[in-house]
């Protein structure tokens, strides 16, 4: 039986901590004998998740996401432009947290369920 596969997108901003926190849980929970994860794709604040800071208040989110990508060998996506649009660069980023697109986004989109928070 094919896997299936699903997109979870993120758009909560850092700031939302406990639903981050039952989101992480939930993914570890997800059966992944049924089920793969395609990618988690962070939109609009959301993208705070993946700054490179030692100081941030959200380490602790970041970790959890880290970890899911690593357990699920799945990508961590950041949407460049909602990054831009709060002043920030690729350089600002934990290096484990890949620049994407509009073009990435639609294809992993026809391609697997997706789950929005």
């Amino acid at each position: 039986m094919d896997k299936k596969k699903i997109l979870i997108i993120i758009r909560l901003p850092p700031q939302a901590t406990a639903a981050h926190e039952a989101i992480i849980k939930t993914i570890n929970n997800l059966p992944t004998q049924e089920i793969s994860l395609s990618a988690l794709f962070f939109l609009d604040s959301a993208t705070l998740v993946a700054l490179s800071s030692k100081e941030d208040s959200f380490l602790n989110i970041q970790q959890g996401y880290l970890s899911l990508s690593t357990q699920f060998d799945t990508p961590l996506y950041v949407c460049g432009t909602a990054l831009r649009e709060r002043g920030l660069s690729r350089s600002n980023l934990h290096k484990k947290f890949i620049i994407s697109g509009n073009m990435e986004l639609s294809m992993l989109c026809a391609s697997s369920s997706i789950v929005e928070f």
